[in-house]
């Protein structure tokens, strides 16, 4: 999540409240540097509950480029992201940290 000078306070607002929300976001700082999360298009995980006949439906990933999108059903292309999405977590700030973060910088814009 980048939160530049341009976003406005109802937008900072709205960041902390996601922020607070340990499913949806963590800030990924600017010192973590390269990370794998730099080189993944941005892509959908679809991972399915047991169906009512016990069976379970594999993971598949949805990937969208800039010209056009991609369901990935392989293990190992699955697992590729599995590994990004795991490296993305190591640099990620934690929940209490990433709220602090951006309030911080919502409180430098104002908001």
């Amino acid at each position: 999540m980048i939160l530049p000078a341009l976003l406005q306070i109802a937008d900072y607002r709205r960041a902390l409240d996601l922020a607070g929300n340990p499913s949806l976001s963590r800030v990924i700082p600017f010192s973590a540097g390269a990370h794998p999360g730099l080189t993944m298009q941005t892509f959908d995980w679809l991972q399915f509950p047991s169906g009512t006949s016990g069976l379970t439906l594999p993971t598949v990933v949805y990937a969208e480029g800039a010209i056009g999108s991609v369901f990935h059903e392989h293990d190992d292309e699955v697992n590729r992201y599995r590994q990004a999405i795991e490296a993305i977590r190591a640099v990620a700030l934690g929940q209490q940290d990433t709220k602090d973060l951006v309030l911080k910088i919502a409180k430098e814009f104002g908001a």
